[in-house]
Formats: structure tokens, sequence, C-alpha cells
């Protein structure tokens, strides 16, 4: 059983590093932060947000209007 499911139940964190010292540095001994940084660079470069329904888009145009009346009515 042990066996079996290991290679799928072994979890590597991906931003903490097991490299020896010397490799670690090698590689340009980047701490936690900036390797996390550059995860959430990476992760926000390529996000791409599905677009919003049209029901939403509508909803949202109609409180801007109601927004902007309230703001140029005073």
């Amino acid at each position: 059983h042990t066996v079996r499911h290991m290679r799928k139940e072994l979890w590597m964190p991906g931003l903490l590093t097991r490299q020896h010292r010397e490799v670690w540095k090698a590689e340009g001994a980047k701490d936690l932060a900036q390797r996390t940084r550059e995860r959430v660079l990476e992760l926000a470069d390529g996000h791409r947000p599905p677009p919003l329904p049209g029901e939403t888009l509508a909803t949202l145009e109609r409180l801007r209007r109601k927004g902007e009346a309230e703001l140029t009515a005073e």
C-alpha cells in the first residue's frame, strides 16, 4: 500500500528549498520572500480572469450611473 501511494502522496514544498547551501548560493541564494515574490508575479502574469456575465456588467453600470448622479447632484 505505502509503496503504491507514496509518489502521489509525497508533498514537496514549492517555495522552500532543500538544496545544499553551496548549491543554493550558486543559484543566487534567493530567500523565501524573493521566491514567493517571483511565484506571485508568475501566477499573476498568466492569469486571465473570465469575462463577467452580462447581467453582472449591467448591474455594475447601473450602480456606477446611480453613484455618478448622486455625486453630481450636490
